[in-house]
């Protein structure tokens, strides 16, 4: 496996947002894998999404979020309101965005004018809001949360119209554990990932307490729990049928069948945790990113390494993140990109190679 890293032009600069063509390269044996596009420098980025028609691409950065054209790389707007961290995005259809923050709310952002269409204050003293997920039909947004006094770990349905809460789901409790020198603490099972199928028909929810749990559309009715002792999950993705799901969890990627709740696959080898899962349009390609920096793709048929990459390296002291790594990936809906955020600033943009 060949790879190099170069910094060649400055392209761009707005808003503290830093564009530079050349980057990193992906390959296995002589046939490049992923292309170098452009590195994405924007201070306090977490997520990545790209719009349902590929023609955006959304980077929260802080408590805005940012938007890029797809192809030129340049910013094209940006997305202002929040009072706390954005920590998740979910496009909808017909030019909106749905967020989450720490401030407690989701908020419907028109895309074309950056106002917002609807808050939606999450309700039950909620703190910690890591994930959002709307339905296919965009009827319904689920918020992956931690409730403040109870330490409760809650999956909330709520209509995306009017802001009702339609239900709320615990999945994780606080535990107590014993520290060094007598005393205990207490350690939140926080949910950290929530997705919906591709045709709607199920939620999948992945907690800090080790489990998967996959429910109906309603939420009223548990399909699976997918338990695993290695770790904590950190993120989920749906094959585009489907099928399996995958879940971003210590060291490793593991992939369920969704009908069974059999495990078919551990993709082993990052050094560290994994935040970030996600699977290519067409099925064929799993990318995992970690906190030790590295994007890998994995044949989603073979279950076998094609390559492997390091975006950032982690760093340490005064002012550090706490939490570092690649926290999120994307592929565009064409299966043409795929683009990182990474917790030290840095993300970028692949072009993946259908060679």
């Amino acid at each position: 496996m060949a790879s190099h890293y170069t910094e060649a032009e400055v392209v761009g600069m707005k808003r503290g947002v830093l564009l530079r063509v050349g980057a990193l390269s992906l390959s296995v044996g002589a046939a490049p894998l992923l292309q170098p596009v452009v590195v994405l420098e924007v201070p306090h980025a977490r997520v990545a999404a790209f719009s349902p028609d590929g023609s955006l691409l959304a980077v929260a950065a802080g408590r805005e979020i940012l938007l890029f054209a797809s192809g030129q790389w340049v910013q094209v707007g940006v997305l202002q309101g929040h009072a706390g961290t954005v920590a998740d995005v979910a496009f909808l259809r017909g030019g909106s965005l749905a967020s989450v923050s720490w401030d407690g709310t989701v908020r419907r952002w028109d895309l074309a004018s950056g106002a917002v269409r609807g808050t939606i204050p999450v309700s039950g003293g909620a703190s910690d809001i890591l994930a959002v997920a709307v339905r296919h039909d965009e009827t319904t947004v689920v918020v992956g949360c931690v409730e403040e006094k109870s330490g409760l770990g809650l999956a909330m349905w709520y209509d995306l119209e009017s802001g009702r809460l339609l239900r709320s789901k615990i999945l994780s409790v606080a535990t107590q554990v014993q520290v060094l020198g007598g005393g205990k603490t207490t350690i939140l099972n926080r949910v950290r990932d929530v997705a919906f199928s591709p045709d709607g028909s199920l939620l999948a929810a992945g907690c800090e307490d080790k489990t998967v749990r996959i429910w109906d559309r309603t939420g009223e009715e548990v399909v699976a729990t997918l338990r695993d002792s290695a770790g904590a999950v950190y993120g989920l993705a749906f094959s585009p049928d489907g099928r399996r799901l995958a879940a971003a969890r210590w060291r490793e990627v593991v992939i369920w069948e969704v009908g069974t709740g059999n495990k078919v696959a551990t993709l082993s080898g990052h050094r560290n945790q994994v935040w970030a899962v996600a699977w290519s349009p067409d099925g064929a390609l799993v990318a995992s990113g970690a906190y030790d920096g590295y994007v890998r793709l994995w044949d989603a048929e073979a279950f076998v390494l094609l390559g492997s990459e390091r975006l950032l390296t982690p760093t340490s002291g005064l002012g550090a993140p706490a939490e570092q790594g690649i926290l999120s990936l994307a592929f565009s809906p064409d299966g043409r990109f795929l683009a990182a955020a990474g917790s030290n600033g840095r993300g970028g943009v692949w072009e993946v190679s259908g060679d």
